[in-house]
């Protein structure tokens, strides 16, 4: 009889010892929880309703997000480094324009590009042409698949046609050309993205 009760004693302590393991478990989760360091009680899901702060592309080109945010302003230099690329700005000077069916317009239709065609091969020393209404100057990226931005700047709109000369050398085989409107407080609308090959 006392080795029973000596047995059940032991079995309570280990019961008890193990009841206080699972309270500290919990207490460390719901702390974790409190302080946003993991997430395991909640069960929202992300929605899939699109708002009107959502950044809209007017790209059909895939992309590796399926969706995008406004972000935070950013900047657009003309030129960051002697290594990176740049447009020399022709001032609106266009000499011929390839037939209407290789221009991009933006969604807004306030942003044509003219030429590189969406698809087309571009070179070092191949021309941005284009034409707006609504601006003194249009912006530009140029991102590779191996370097990400090897080109940025903006160039000159005037009587509302913009033109320029690519400067920039890469190793990538494609690419993307974002032409676009930078407002003054750094928004960027009427965007086109054109898909490039090198």
């Amino acid at each position: 009889m006392c080795e029973r009760l000596i047995m059940l004693q032991k079995q309570r302590k280990k019961i008890g010892y193990g009841l206080l393991a699972a309270l500290a478990l919990i207490a460390c989760i719901y702390l974790l929880e409190k302080a946003k360091v993991i997430d395991v009680f909640s069960f929202d899901e992300k929605s899939s309703v699109v708002t009107d702060n959502d950044a809209k592309t007017t790209s059909t080109a895939p992309t590796a997000q399926d969706s995008f945010t406004d972000g935070d302003r950013r900047d657009i230099p003309n030129r960051t480094s002697d290594s990176e690329g740049y447009v020399k700005d022709d001032a609106g000077n266009i000499a011929s324009l390839p037939p209407r069916s290789q221009w991009s317009t933006s969604q807004d239709s306030n942003l044509i590009v003219y030429s590189p065609a969406n698809g087309s091969v571009l070179n070092n020393g191949d021309v941005l042409i284009g034409e707006t209404s609504e601006t003194e100057k249009v912006s530009f990226r140029l991102i590779d698949n191996i370097s990400g931005v090897i080109a940025r700047g903006e160039i000159s709109v005037v009587d509302g046609k913009f033109s320029g000369t690519f400067i920039f050398s890469t190793t990538a085989t494609i690419g993307r050309l974002d032409v676009f409107v930078t407002e003054t407080d750094g928004k960027e609308i009427s965007n086109i993205e054109i898909p490039v090959k090198f």
